[in-house]
This record gives structure tokens, C-alpha cells and sequence, in this order.
């Protein structure tokens, strides 16, 4: 944690000869970036758990805590950091780590319910896939607040 805020701290230190403009620019594209490159590893992931079987528990382990990282920074960091950021606040390291267990705890609750709901309605694609796979997959389809897996779910007589 200590070499992720001392690299911010030289990008700012970097870029603070720049224009205001080019500034946020700069971290506009870096943002963009880091989420595209996140999104195409979970969506790697999800393939390959799917199509090695061999291999399909440890990249659903990999997958599932990627995507319990990703969910946190969305739905938890992001939010905090605007509010305390709008409240001329300082954001405690104590704050955050509070807000992991509770927030991992749902998560993985609603993911074990999903794919243990589908399992019992023989929703899925792929039968022989282990735990960890159908996990993953249903951390993806939670992470977008649920939605593609309530679609998922209503819809009669398909396989997933």
C-alpha cells in the first residue's frame, strides 16, 4: 500500500507542472485504462474456466477475488472517496478496512445463493463444471447490481 500512494504521490508531483486539463486527462485515461484491462482479465478468466476444465477451479479462485476486488472499489472505495473527497474529509485507513468484511460477507452470500439456485433449476451450460467456476460466473453476473443474473434467472426453459 506504501508503493501505490508513494507512485501516486510522483505522478502528482510529476504532473503538477502540467496544465490543469492535460491533468485530468492524464488520470481520466489511466482510469480507463486500468478498467479495461480489469475487464478484459475477468472476462479472459470467465472463458477459460469454462473451457479448461482442468484449470477452471483455480481461475475461478482467481476470477472470484478479482471480481470481489473490482465490486469493493465500485460500489464501496468510489463512493466513500466522493463523500469524504465533498465533505473535506480525510478518508481513515480503519473506515476501509471495516467496510471489507461486511461487504465480502453479502457478496459471497449472494454469489454462493445464485449459483446454488441455478444449480437446483438446471440452469447451467456447462455441467461439469466444479464450485469455483460457477462461482465466478455468478460474482460476474452479480457485479452489475445483479441485473444480468435476475435475467439470467426469469427466463424459462434456457441453460446456462
Amino acid at each position: 500500500m506504501g508503493q501505490v500512494m508513494h507512485t501516486l504521490a510522483n505522478f502528482n508531483q510529476w504532473s503538477s507542472d502540467l496544465p490543469v486539463y492535460l491533468q485530468v486527462f492524464l488520470g481520466m485515461m489511466t482510469f480507463f485504462l486500468t478498467c479495461s484491462i480489469a475487464g478484459f482479465l475477468v472476462y479472459g478468466l470467465l472463458l477459460v474456466s469454462q473451457r479448461m476444465r482442468a484449470l477452471s477451479s483455480f481461475t475461478g479462485i482467481v476470477g472470484y477475488a478479482i471480481t470481489l476486488c473490482m465490486g469493493w472499489l465500485l460500489y464501496i472505495l468510489i463512493p466513500l472517496m466522493v463523500i469524504a473527497l465533498g465533505n473535506h474529509e480525510q478518508l481513515n485507513i480503519s473506515v476501509l478496512t471495516q467496510t471489507i468484511g461486511p461487504y465480502f460477507g453479502i457478496f459471497l452470500l449472494l454469489s454462493l445463493s445464485l449459483a446454488d439456485a441455478l444449480e437446483a433449476n438446471g440452469r447451467w451450460h456447462h455441467q461439469g463444471l466444479p464450485l469455483p467456476a460457477k462461482l465466478f460466473a455468478s460474482a460476474v453476473w452479480l457485479l452489475a447490481l445483479g441485473i444480468p443474473a435476475i435475467k439470467h434467472f426469469r427466463k424459462p426453459n434456457m441453460t446456462y
